[in-house]
């Protein structure tokens, strides 16, 4: 009688649960992450810790360490399959405890409540010793047809290896680098300039770092899961009591923007982190050094909570300044940094989500066009509000809304940007999925609309087919109108052995960039 009990409590709140639970699909993998079709806007959190789910059952758990309002990244903590694009995905639960689990007459004692259940480890996920990683060659290359002819060639090599539970110990080891090579020819008449990079992302060996009480980290740290400070060239140190974690580190922070393996100053820091049932909260106390003078020092806090259809997160950076940093703020303290959000998902199929982001954003001549930095700078800052809603009695129909509002120091007018996503499954075809969007600002310095539209098309072996296009128009502040169209389709094959080929082709026409972008990537994962 007690089993019946218990297994009818399990399903009603695997119910409730995964009517509160955001979902989204894999888009597509790279040799190192994971990357979504849904971010904040369908309720998932920087942090989150995802499940990846096959015919009902749960073949992978994937760590979201990026995040947009429809776009997620992820890495891999376990897999038991190999991950394909398509495969659903579902973040955390927004229900906060099971109800207790009523007691037999017989064994009254021997009851025990469902946070107890949770913090039990299933025995499917016992220490057991893991190895693999990715290796990927990738070109990507640029034809210009303009009057400046920058023409480029990209080559990159990226090495990805991950070992857990080793030894049989809770011991862990990572290494992440790419080495990358850029030829570019300014001009038809000027010598083609070369310039070859090594980054080294991890190298580090931790012992303790899934479920020891003492964890130690050495070696190369990427940023987020050891310190949100940033990545550091030094050693960790943490004690776990419970579900407290406190802990030190010391090092030298790397030096992303010379070649090879550099550093700049030091970095040291302490932190204290705490989980709970519902919330969990971290605070970080960084100080950094530049050729023996204290360069910066501040303070990382922040913090998140779930209940019911609620969810809400912070994250705040306040600097403590001395020396020249005084003088310069005239403050001994300045909120330098402040990211909050606050969801509400009371149904599956409907969200709102309110955004206050001051951090700055870098144009990113390098990555991205001129006109999709200037879009991307007014849509990632400032306040905004969100909805996602699917139409009861249309599941094939996804629709978002955004409006925000971005005021900086010095700006008499601030920007305001808004965007409307129009997202379609057909039932019939549910492998194929049709994307419209259109996102505009308005400001001091310029004003532009973009449109946008992604159809994709996934294959039941694993490849998948894209095409998008679209259009940035704009105009700077006192001059004239700028227009830019661009055209992209994009192939990737899985094939035998984990290995994966893909292949992309853009178009871009108008007055800012003209000319071809080519694409190739091929990798294995083992």
């Amino acid at each position: 009688m007690r089993g019946v009990l218990l297994l009818l409590v399990l399903l009603s709140a695997a119910a409730r649960s995964e009517a509160g639970a955001p979902e989204a699909r894999i888009r597509y993998l790279s040799a190192e992450q994971v990357y979504l079709d849904a971010g904040s806007a369908a309720g998932f959190a920087e942090g989150d810790t995802l499940q990846v789910l096959r015919e009902g059952r749960a073949v992978a758990r994937l760590l979201l360490l990026h995040l947009a309002e429809h776009s997620a990244a992820c890495r891999v903590l376990e897999a038991r399959v190999a991950l394909a694009a398509g495969d659903r995905v579902r973040g955390p639960m927004r229900v906060t405890a099971l109800a207790p689990v009523p007691a037999s007459p017989a064994a009254p004692a021997r009851s025990r409540s469902a946070e107890g259940m949770r913090r039990t480890r299933p025995p499917d996920l016992a220490l057991r010793g893991r190895f693999g990683g990715s290796l990927s060659l990738g070109w990507e290359g640029f034809r210009d047809d303009g009057a400046a002819a920058r023409d480029y060639d990209r080559l990159s090599a990226q090495l990805g290896l991950r070992g857990e539970n080793l030894a049989g110990r809770d011991l862990r080891v990572e290494l992440r680098l790419r080495q990358r090579t850029l030829q570019r020819s300014e001009n038809a008449t000027a010598a083609a300039s070369s310039e070859q990079r090594l980054r080294l992302y991890t190298a580090a060996i931790e012992l303790g770092a899934g479920r020891g009480r003492w964890h130690l980290a050495g070696g190369r740290l990427g940023g987020g899961r050891q310190s949100a400070a940033g990545a550091l060239d030094g050693v960790l140190i943490g004690l776990r009591l419970g579900e407290t974690e406190l802990g030190a580190y010391y090092g030298a922070m790397p030096d992303w923007s010379a070649e090879g393996i550099a550093d700049r100053g030091d970095r040291g820091g302490l932190y204290l982190r705490q989980r709970l049932s519902a919330a969990q909260w971290s605070l970080e106390a960084v100080s950094e050094r530049l050729d023996g003078a204290s360069s910066r020092d501040y303070l990382l806090a922040g913090s998140s909570w779930q209940r019911g259809a609620w969810t809400l997160r912070e994250r705040v950076e306040l600097d403590w300044n001395r020396d020249w940093r005084r003088e310069r703020a005239a403050d001994a303290l300045q909120l330098s940094a402040l990211n909050a959000g606050a969801d509400w998902r009371p149904r599956a199929d409907f969200g709102l989500g309110l955004r206050v982001d001051r951090r700055t954003t870098i144009l990113d001549g390098e990555q991205r066009s001129l006109p999709d930095s200037l879009f991307q700078d007014a849509r990632s800052s400032g306040s905004s509000l969100n909805l996602s809603w699917r139409p009861a009695g249309l599941s094939s129909l996804r629709l978002g809304a955004r409006g925000g509002w971005r005021e900086r120091r010095g700006d008499a007018q601030g920007t305001t940007s808004w965007g409307l996503d129009l997202g379609i499954d057909p039932p019939a075809l549910r492998s194929l999925h049709l994307d419209l969007r259109v996102n505009g600002f308005d400001g001091e310095a310029a004003s532009g609309l973009h449109p946008s539209a992604e159809l994709r098309r996934r294959f039941p072996a694993g490849h998948e087919l894209g095409l998008a296009g679209g259009a940035y128009l704009y105009t700077p502040q006192d001059l004239e109108a700028r227009r830019n169209h661009w055209l992209r389709a994009d192939l990737r094959l899985a094939l035998p052995a984990r290995s994966w080929l893909a292949l992309a082709i853009e178009a871009d026409s108008g007055d800012d960039q003209r000319g071809r972008h080519l694409g190739a990537e091929l990798g294995r994962r083992f």
